[in-house]
């Protein structure tokens, strides 16, 4: 199991000020969220991980609160960028068709131009090279962007099911 591990004075440091919610409703504080989130990132493999928050004595008794805050706001989250991958994969699938699309067009008109020299074979070089472009920023989604999004809502899920303990210190 991974260790995070954060100290706060008061709880109000653990939650979103601006978020009129309840505590237990509450929004993180965006300053929490992104080092926790960057320490999930950070903690080898798929093992859970392990929230100690330290804190004063006196507020160690609402554990459970906390607990289910930090559930409650990662878990929505990892709900949002799910949606967002669903959504992406969509746009992805059509992105790859219209750039292999183009490239066979591409690869198509150069026939025309099979014939001469000099204009011929720039306009030849200019449409493969279009062809080719056209296919660069959906190869680059599905080997390279998807790869980090992942990693990100596995961070995500994680934290959402993070074992929190309220520790004294």
């Amino acid at each position: 199991m991974a260790d995070i591990e954060i100290r706060l004075e008061r709880l109000e440091q653990l939650y979103d000020l601006l978020d009129p919610a309840p505590f237990r409703d509450k929004a993180l504080d965006r300053a929490a969220e992104a080092y926790l989130l960057e320490c999930a990132e950070d903690a080898p493999g798929d093992e859970p991980l392990r929230l100690r928050v330290r804190v004063p004595p006196a507020l160690v008794a609402r554990e459970a609160e906390v607990a289910e805050a930090v559930h409650a706001h990662f878990g929505w989250l990892w709900a949002r960028a799910d949606k967002r991958r669903a959504a992406r994969a969509r746009m992805h699938r059509f992105a790859m068709l219209l750039g292999v699309v183009v490239l066979l067009a591409a690869l198509g008109l150069r026939g025309l131009f099979a014939e001469g020299g000099g204009i011929a074979e720039v306009l030849r070089e200019g449409l493969l090279i279009l062809g080719w472009v056209a296919l660069w920023r959906p190869v680059e989604w599905v080997l390279f962007d998807t790869w980090e999004h992942r990693q990100r809502r596995s961070a995500l899920k994680r934290l959402a099911t993070a074992d929190v303990r309220l520790v004294e210190g």
